[in-house]
């Protein structure tokens, strides 16, 4: 869809040299209308999961909406919903929720 973003709205960080990290990425469409979408990181070397991005969508007739959810290591978290006619993509419904904690 035009207008949407297609990147992750907390960024990544950096790969350390000599670390092995795998990228896993799971998309399927559960029913004609609907497409999910789930990516993480996993590190090999210390046995955990790094950032989780999950992405739901649903073709609502002349509707479009969009639900993101991320989830960083450190805690920090993101969720977007989006709504837009399709007709009009001028009228729509972005909302946008996210903390920020301190690292130590």
């Amino acid at each position: 869809m035009p207008g949407r973003a297609s990147r992750s709205p907390l960024p990544t960080p950096a790969a350390v040299a000599g670390q092995q990290v795998l990228s896993l990425n799971l998309s399927f469409k559960p029913t004609a209308k609907w497409q999910a979408n789930w990516t993480t990181t996993y590190d090999r070397a210390t046995h955990t999961f790094g950032e989780h991005f999950l992405r739901l969508e649903r073709d609502l007739h002349r509707w479009h909406a969009s639900f993101a959810f991320v989830k960083s290591p450190n805690g920090n978290f993101a969720f977007t919903f989006f709504v837009s006619l399709l007709d009009q993509p001028d009228i729509k419904f972005n909302y946008e929720q996210q903390t920020l904690q301190n690292v130590p």
